[in-house]
């Protein structure tokens, strides 16, 4: 047997020895205990239900709070014969119509959340170990979600919707440019108020949760990553991998 033969055993037995004693490293590593699997639950399930509560205040309130002026604007449109008045509750009811709709379409996640890991067994250690990791993809979610609310986007969306409101005020309804400004501001300050107040316990939460447990360790997001090096010396080639 020649030893460039000999030479490529070594370096396949060598790499094969490498590869799954790091499959078993990294195994061992995201493995969790019991009481630490039933700990991280116990803390996930507390801080759905904290986000659930200011959630829902947050939530319900501004659903409520649109969907009143909606009504309202429009028994005055309907009740109320003056030209500029009708206009204004025209476009005032349509503009929190948009609202309420924009808050039905984008509802929070900590309830729905809570609901699907209560349906979830956790009798045996392989099950809550299951209910964890879809606990960690729920609060993330919850965590996405609220981020979400806050973005540029949605700054920019309601922004573009309360301009349009001014344009049709000043160019419409052919009014001042003073009253078409007015109403931007009015609604911009409405709308800024609803986003600036949105909760973010489930980020905050979320946050926590991957300092407090190390999130290295979490069994939802700790995914091992290989890298391949390949290096030469006299008579072969080596072949390692790093996770």
């Amino acid at each position: 047997m020649n030893n460039k033969f000999i030479n490529k055993i070594t370096v396949l037995s060598f790499v094969s020895i490498l590869f799954f004693s790091q499959f078993t490293k990294a195994d061992a590593q995201n493995s969790l205990s019991d009481s630490e699997v039933r700990e991280r639950l116990n803390y996930i399930n507390n801080s759905l239900i904290d986000d659930k509560s200011s959630g829902n205040l947050w939530w319900y309130s501004w659903v409520i709070g649109y969907s009143t002026a909606t009504i309202g604007q429009g028994a005055v449109y309907f009740y109320n014969n003056e030209k500029n008045v009708k206009q204004d509750m025209a476009l005032g009811a349509a503009t929190t119509f948009l609202g309420a709709v924009g808050q039905i379409m984008d509802p929070m996640l900590s309830g729905k959340a809570l609901k699907l890991l209560s349906e979830m067994p956790e009798t045996t250690s392989g099950q809550r170990e299951k209910k964890l990791i879809k606990a960690e993809e729920l609060l993330k979610k919850s965590a996405l979600r609220e981020k979400r609310g806050k973005s540029w986007q949605i700054h920019a969306l309601t922004g573009a919707v309360n301009l349009s409101g001014g344009l049709v005020v000043w160019l419409g309804y052919k009014r001042s440019i003073g009253e078409g400004l007015l109403n931007f501001l009015i609604n911009s300050a409405v709308t800024e108020i609803q986003i600036w107040s949105q909760p973010v316990r489930a980020v905050n939460d979320y946050d926590n949760y991957i300092h407090d447990f190390e999130s290295e360790h979490t069994l939802g997001y700790c995914k091992p990553k290989m890298k391949m090096f390949v290096s030469s010396f006299p008579g072969g080639i080596q072949i390692s991998f790093a996770f």
